[in-house]
């Protein structure tokens, strides 16, 4: 399911009945970025969690990362600790604070990963969550980072082009109506860096200057954005827009599609 009108992923609240699938809804705008040291990561995981690093080369310690399956208005709020590592359990804080104060994960589900950096700077991933940590799916370069999940340019690319082309109207499970192994099979094509479309290699490059200079990656701000001084990446926003454009007109089958309905898609990862 693909935009008509872009801005609509930050558009209607959910349904009440949405709410609690997906661990939290609609209501209330950004706020501050958090301070480092709030959130606070899972020190035992339960029996599923998600865990990575978040790096821009040096570990981001006591940096505020934030998680969402994009089925509702919230998000999920934790923090690195000291060695730039995060847990993401069953349970955590949710951005915006309202309806629910709390933010409930469900293995099964694709959830966006994004960490801040100090200077602002965005870094992206995705993770499919099984029902057992060895389910569990994500877009680090493995075998080199893959344990460790720490995002590139590539999962960032990967996972804003997944943002941009979801929707979050009523009815729509958002980022599950995507198929995770081709989401994670275009990732490996942008990092191996060869036969890149004119549109990818723009987007990788705008994504790299991007994290380097501080710059906000969102091409839209979402109500879970923590950081209330980002603005729309105007330059991100058209890249993905031509990425797309590619796609739609079959000169690019390395793009991923998304599935016809929920549930549709065949050879998803195990649950």
């Amino acid at each position: 399911m693909r935009y008509s009108a872009r801005l609509a992923l930050f558009g209607t609240i959910l349904a009440a009945a949405l709410l609690a699938a997906c661990g939290g809804g609609g209501g209330g705008g950004g706020a501050s970025l958090p301070p480092s040291g709030g959130g606070g990561s899972v020190a035992t995981p339960p029996a599923y969690a998600m865990t990575g690093v978040m790096s821009d080369g040096v570990p981001l310690a006591n940096a505020p990362v934030v998680f969402t399956c994009g089925c509702t208005q919230q998000a999920g709020l934790t923090t690195t600790d000291g060695a730039g590592a995060y847990t993401i359990g069953a349970t955590a804080t949710a951005i915006p604070a309202s309806p629910d104060p709390t933010y409930t994960t469900v293995p099964g589900r694709n959830y966006l990963v994004i960490g801040f950096a100090p200077n602002h700077a965005q870094f992206w991933t995705m993770e499919f969550l099984g029902a057992v940590p060895a389910h569990n799916l994500n877009l680090s370069d493995a075998p080199n980072d893959g344990a460790a999940n720490i995002p590139d340019a590539a999962s960032t690319a990967a996972s804003l082009y997944i943002f941009y082309e979801s929707s979050n109207a009523p009815g729509d499970e958002s980022f599950d109506l995507w198929n995770f192994n081709a989401i994670d099979a275009w990732a490996r094509h942008l990092r191996a860096g060869s036969a890149l479309s004119a549109a990818e290699t723009r987007l990788l490059a705008d994504v790299t200057q991007g994290q380097t200079s501080g710059a906000s990656l969102f091409p839209a701000i979402p109500q879970w954005n923590p950081d209330a001084s980002a603005t729309p990446n105007a330059t991100i926003r058209a890249d993905l827009d031509a990425v797309r454009s590619e796609s739609a007109a079959g000169a690019n089958p390395s793009v991923p599609t998304p599935c016809p309905a929920l549930g549709a898609c065949t050879g998803t990862p195990t649950p």
